[in-house]
């Protein structure tokens, strides 16, 4: 089974610093590796440390087999002095990952123009890799360099990705088809496809005990319920089953096909998984769902899956919502939880609340072999009234509400968002070089 990983990435970096003997600085090279090491604990990353300076064969075999062990995300090379490049090259060989190369400012000790040289290196031998340039005491690059191993953490996250589709996408939804080839080559995720079937079988077999514990467990968690007796267990069973299914399978993401026959049927699901660390992505959109891991990965909250549904004109703001099966933990107020029949359909059972507000990233994932790409915007949630019977999601934005009509247009977006709290537009970038996929960046026009 595949490690899951239901929260926020938190990358392994292993630390390398290099010496060469004959060069200024080598005395003090033992005394810059512990100051690194005390400083990267700081970090939101699990920091793996060697016992010595890399110098020479023997120590790099010893990086290599500590680095092969943990299983790192990400080198961090530090040139104490200028350094012989071919120790990288040869470590490269034995474990291959992205590297991050930080060049100590020192006028004699070359540790910057060993960086530039590695740098070189690497960009000829097609490998990937990031600059960086400051002191031991330079606190805005450890930002710098835990952004970059957390981003590179999770395309190595997304490779090992399994996503269930239950049934088959919407009719009438051609924008969200998705080519299993491309999404597993570009970004990595695999599918797993089930027919309905399988999960109402599952479901028929829960325990009513089993329903009354889970029962038992959330009715502190929302205001109220209008929606029937039967509708709330049978949504409770769905979770239960599905879970048991996710659980057994390693899968992290999912996505049903629920307008318009099925819905309402497995909201509450949807949303109680989303608050244990699972992707749930509505309509059968699973490039809704690679989305969603994305930003899930990069904030460690559950996040907002939404349609573009309005502009308010005279707040420059959009209202995004989705039918209601959003994590209750995005709700301001569990007070203004609401358990009620799903709208349109007048069945089943939906999560309704207003989203809490908070600095906000959007992200759009979409397209196909050649043409994946991604449209990235940050604002901010503001409050909001029950405008959309689902979680209405009010974002005000700084660039003008036309500037945003008109390049989600030109850039062919879709109409899905994920929206999640914090502002992680940066590592969304870098991501996206990482991977190599196009993205567009919402900009005034």
């Amino acid at each position: 089974m595949n490690e899951v990983f239901k929260g926020k990435i938190i990358p392994r970096i292993g630390l390398m610093v290099t010496v060469h003997p004959f060069e200024d600085g080598a005395d003090n090279a033992e005394l810059l590796k512990k100051a690194l090491e005390t400083k990267l604990t700081g970090l939101e990353a699990e920091i793996v440390t060697l016992p010595c300076l890399i110098k020479d064969r023997i120590s790099l075999e010893l990086a290599a087999k500590e680095f092969i062990s943990k299983d790192i995300d990400v080198i961090c090379l530090v040139e104490a002095t200028w350094s012989n490049d071919d120790l990288l090259l040869d470590l490269l060989e034995m474990i291959d990952r992205p590297v991050i190369v930080w060049g100590i400012p020192d006028v004699t000790a070359g540790s910057v123009c060993g960086g530039q040289q590695v740098c070189c290196v690497l960009f000829e031998l097609g490998k990937k890799y990031k600059f960086l340039h400051g002191g031991v005491e330079k606190t805005s690059l450890y930002k710098e360099l835990e952004s970059y191993a957390r981003v590179v953490a999770l395309s190595r996250r997304l490779r090992k990705a399994k996503f269930l589709m239950i049934d088959y996408r919407v009719s009438g939804m051609t924008e969200i088809a998705f080519d299993e080839f491309a999404l597993k080559s570009e970004l990595g995720p695999r599918v797993i496809q089930i027919p309905y079937d399988i999960l109402n079988l599952r479901t028929e077999k829960v325990s009513y005990d089993k329903v009354n514990s889970v029962l038992k467990n959330i009715k502190d968690k929302y205001g109220s319920c209008s929606a029937n007796q039967k509708d709330l267990f049978e949504s409770i069973k769905k979770y239960i089953a599905l879970k048991e299914l996710m659980e057994e399978e390693g899968i992290e993401g999912v996505s049903f096909r629920c307008y318009p026959y099925h819905m309402g049927e497995i909201c509450l699901a949807f949303s109680l998984l989303s608050d244990e660390g699972y992707v749930c992505g509505c309509e059968g959109d699973i490039n809704a769902v690679a989305a969603m891991y994305i930003v899930k990965s990069l904030t460690g909250k559950a996040v907002h899956n939404t349609d573009f549904l309005h502009v308010y004109e005279n707040e420059n703001s959009i209202l995004y919502a989705h039918c209601g099966a959003a994590g209750f933990s995005l709700a301001g107020d569990k007070k203004e939880i609401s358990l009620e029949r799903v709208r349109l359909a007048n069945k089943g059972l939906c999560v309704l609340f207003p989203a809490h507000p908070g600095n906000v990233t959007l992200l759009n994932l979409v397209g196909r072999a050649g043409t994946y790409r991604m449209g990235i915007i940050t604002g901010e949630a503001v409050n909001t009234e029950m405008v959309f019977a689902g979680n209405p999601v009010k974002v005000k934005f700084d660039i003008k509400y036309e500037d945003i009509l008109a390049q989600t247009a030109d850039k062919g977006l879709g109409h899905h968002w994920m929206i999640g709290y914090g502002n992680i537009e940066s590592e969304i970038e870098e991501l996206a070089k990482l991977i190599k996929m196009s993205y567009y960046k919402y900009k005034e026009l």
